[in-house]
């Protein structure tokens, strides 16, 4: 598979996931997409870059949120998909 595939793959990945389980930690978001721990932090980073996730410091930890440029992204997807089941 061409990196740039397996990027597009995994960045819907994890804004799927974001959708269904906001506030989600780094590490969590990993286990559920199946991606690399150590790949995780750098596809967060463009997400955070590209405005679609924030990160929210709690404790030791950073939750995950999507923001309104990543709902509506969520959103274009929702629509492509009932476009494509129709």
């Amino acid at each position: 598979m061409k990196k740039e595939t397996y990027r597009f793959f995994a960045y819907r990945r994890i804004v799927s996931l974001i959708t269904i389980k906001d506030g989600m930690i780094g590490m969590q978001l990993s286990r559920e997409t199946g991606i690399n721990d150590s790949t995780t932090p750098q596809y967060l980073k463009f997400l955070k870059t590209e405005g679609l996730v924030t990160a929210k410091k709690e404790g030791r930890c950073k939750r995950i949120y999507l923001t309104s440029k990543g709902k509506e992204l969520k959103n274009r997807f929702i629509e492509i998909i009932n476009m494509l089941e129709k």
